[in-house]
């Protein structure tokens, strides 16, 4: 399998609460916070981290975790994800989007996430598919929902599948889309950004990798 990119995109005018939103949802699952640094200066060993990003200028911070404990399996990570429900019943979160590329492109797609429900879904497959029906291996394809506040939260002016597939790979294409929120990174391996501190940013159609200057870790215990 090729590349796997994951992030979450939540839009709120008080920056603190998408932290303090994460440590209720950490205590609700039985964890502990043990500390908050910067990534720059924590070595993380295990599956134990939320990863934060600064807010943008336009008010979006991008949520990355290294943890299964806060996903329920890999099905309910794509249409009825914990980290995504959790910020979107928060009344000062006015946006909150989970957005992934599977195996370099093979499969794009988010799910775009209001008052604790994902109301708004798409999948497109690269054309080297030869089924839509799973992303992965037991991994069904979540249901498709379609909407237009992708669009209205983001500026677009084409629907999500028109955007995605335009690009010569699916997940530049996504890149694109996810760059609209004004993070540095678009495309986050959760094992690079730990043992690196480093993600993707997309320029001019190409892979460049970028420091997480900035990145916050959330460390936790059972």
């Amino acid at each position: 399998m090729g590349a796997n990119y994951d992030i979450i995109v939540a839009r709120c005018a008080q920056s603190d609460r998408i932290s303090a939103t994460i440590t209720d949802l950490l205590l609700k699952k039985g964890l502990r916070v043990a500390s908050v640094l910067p990534l720059s200066s924590v070595e993380i060993d295990d599956d134990m981290a939320v990863l934060l990003s600064q807010p943008t200028i336009q008010g979006w911070t991008a949520v990355v975790t290294t943890s299964p404990l806060l996903g329920g399996g890999s099905s309910p990570w794509f249409d009825r994800n914990t980290i995504a429900i959790r910020l979107s019943s928060d009344a000062s979160v006015t946006g909150c989007i989970h957005f992934w590329s599977l195996d370099s492109g093979y499969v794009v797609g988010y799910g775009l996430y209001e008052d604790g429900m994902n109301v708004e879904t798409e999948c497109v497959f690269s054309n080297a598919a030869q089924s839509h029906d799973l992303l992965m291996a037991g991994v069904p394809t979540p249901k498709r929902r379609s909407g237009h506040r992708l669009a209205e939260l983001l500026g677009l002016t084409r629907d999500f599948c028109s955007v995605v597939s335009s690009f010569r790979n699916l997940e530049i294409g996504l890149a694109s889309i996810i760059s609209r929120c004004g993070v540095s990174a678009s495309l986050i391996d959760v094992h690079e950004a730990v043992d690196e501190k480093k993600a993707i940013a997309v320029m001019d159609g190409k892979h460049t990798y970028v420091d997480l200057t900035g990145w916050t870790a959330i460390l936790f215990q059972r």
